[in-house]
Formats: structure tokens, sequence, C-alpha cells
């Protein structure tokens, strides 16, 4: 496509879209200004890619220590994260090191919660 800058790649639809994405990835941006959970970026500090994050509630409270936050309307700290992000090697290191631990324990969390809402349901039907 012609037109874009350098820096954005258009990638065909697949089956791997979302490996092939994430694996291009090396700094996660969710500018949300409302946002539930969080998925996308809870998926790639699942792969350790560090995330900035806007300070949506939702955000704040899933991503806690495993992510950097910026004010939605502060362009300047979201330039400032992502060129340290990407110019700093051991910053991305240690960024990428806190994504996996908060990853890990919102995995944690799931699995309980997983186990839980069956025991729930079998008492249910059981019923």
């Amino acid at each position: 496509m012609s037109g874009l800058p350098r820096n954005v790649t258009v990638m065909a639809h697949g089956p791997d879209l979302e490996e092939r994405a994430y694996r291009r990835t090396k700094v996660m941006l969710v500018p949300s200004r409302i946002e539930t959970f969080g998925r996308v970026a809870v998926e790639a500090m699942n792969l350790g890619i560090p995330v900035v994050a806007s300070t949506a509630d939702a955000l704040v409270e899933v991503l806690d220590t495993g992510a950097q936050f910026a004010d939605l309307q502060d362009r300047g700290a979201w330039l400032n994260a992502v060129h340290q992000l990407s110019t700093d090697s051991r910053l991305h290191s240690e960024w990428s090191n806190r994504a996996l631990q908060r990853a890990q324990r919102l995995q944690v969390v799931s699995t309980r919660q997983a186990e839980e809402l069956d025991r729930v349901l079998t008492g249910i039907v059981a019923c």
C-alpha cells in the first residue's frame, strides 16, 4: 500500500495472523478511553511484550505493575515510553519480565475463577 509510513506493515488475514503480529511487536500500546478488561494487553504481556496503556480504570487494575501507564492526552509521555522501550534494551528486558510476571499472576487467577465457576455450575446441575 502506498502512502503508509515505513514502520507500518499491512498483514494478510490468516489463521496465524495473531502470532505473526505479536512476533513483530516490540511494544504494545493500549490507548483506550474505556476498557472493561484489556485482553490485548494481557495477551501481549503473556508473550513478554512490554505494554504502555492509558489510565482507563480497568487497565490500571488488571495490568497493575506489569505495564507502564500514560495519560491519554499526554502525547509526550507516550512518545517517551515508546522511545525508551525501543532504544534501551535493559529497560525493555525489565518491562518484558514485569509483563510476564503479571500475566502469570493473572493466569493463576483465571484458573481459580474457572475452577470456581465449574464447581458452582456442577452444583446447580446436581440440584
